[in-house]
């Protein structure tokens, strides 16, 4: 199992910070192995279906690489313009076009969104618990419409 050629697909920094994790969490790695060899059983490494398993069809894969992301993510803090004049936030009113800092981080490590949020635990990106993930905390690429990925 080449469990390199899984991560390939993403920045460097991010498969460096994924492969601390699971060198942190040997049980965890052992859990994402398990899934790759079950899933790519049978499967030729070259063909589209190995690509399309390991993309798409990987759930606890793409759960270690969303919690490597919110424990670690590549950017820092967010920039957003008010769009509207008197836009209310926290009880502040702003005016637009101003300039708000969304620290992603903090949002990340918010335990009112992500209990024990020091603890690396991608159980909380998985398909079946995805009810229990509060919307617009999960910041890595940003969101809304000036999201430059969608990743969630």
């Amino acid at each position: 199992m080449h469990l390199i050629f899984y991560l390939k697909f993403y920045f460097y920094q991010t498969t460096s910070n994924i492969l601390y994790f699971l060198s942190l969490n040997p049980e965890i790695q052992d859990r994402l192995v398990e899934e790759l060899n079950s899933s790519l059983k049978g499967v030729e490494e070259d063909s589209a279906e190995y690509y399309e398993v390991v993309m798409n069809r990987s759930p606890y894969l793409e759960a270690v690489i969303k919690e490597t992301l919110r424990i670690s993510p590549p950017v820092g803090r967010l920039q957003r313009r008010v769009g509207v004049d008197g836009y209310q936030l926290g009880g502040i009113t702003l005016d637009k076009n101003i300039e708000v800092d969304i620290s992603v981080l903090a949002v990340h490590r918010d335990p009112r969104y992500y209990p024990e949020p020091d603890r690396f635990n991608p159980d909380r990106f998985l398909p079946e618990n995805k009810h229990l993930l509060t919307p617009y905390t999960f910041l890595v690429f940003g969101d809304g419409k000036s999201s430059s990925h969608d990743y969630q």
